[in-house]
């Protein structure tokens, strides 16, 4: 698989920040493939690193992976403090695109709870 080969070789370079990369595809890809239980371990390990290297960009992405699969598993407070920081991040550098896909996860958060009418 491409992505664990990236990381497995980002690991060996002690390259933290394409294993961020490598890690959020990996989570991406499991959640994709209905493993959320697996993408959630890729996307916490992501975001672990992420606070490491202080790469903005990259745990803005992570948060909302994080958030999203959190929200699949029913972990509302966790997707939803994941998705927060995701979008306060987002927000410290004015990224439009990270904004946008943060607010996504708040937003089909709330409507998975019943939340139809949601402040924006």
């Amino acid at each position: 698989m491409l992505y664990s080969d990236l990381e497995a070789s980002a690991a060996a370079h002690g390259d933290e920040r394409s294993r961020v990369l490598a890690l959020w595809g990996l989570s991406m890809l499991e959640w994709l493939a209905g493993r959320w239980q697996l993408s959630l371990a890729h996307a916490t390990f992501a975001h672990e690193l992420g606070e490491q290297t202080s790469a903005a960009l990259e745990r803005a992405w992570v948060g909302r992976m994080k958030a999203l699969v959190e929200a699949d598993l029913g972990l509302v407070n966790e997707s939803r403090a994941s998705a927060e920081e995701g979008l306060a991040i987002a927000e410290a550098v004015s990224n439009d695109f990270f904004i946008i896909a943060c607010l996504g996860v708040l937003g089909r958060l709330e409507l998975a709870l019943g939340n139809a009418e949601v402040a924006g």
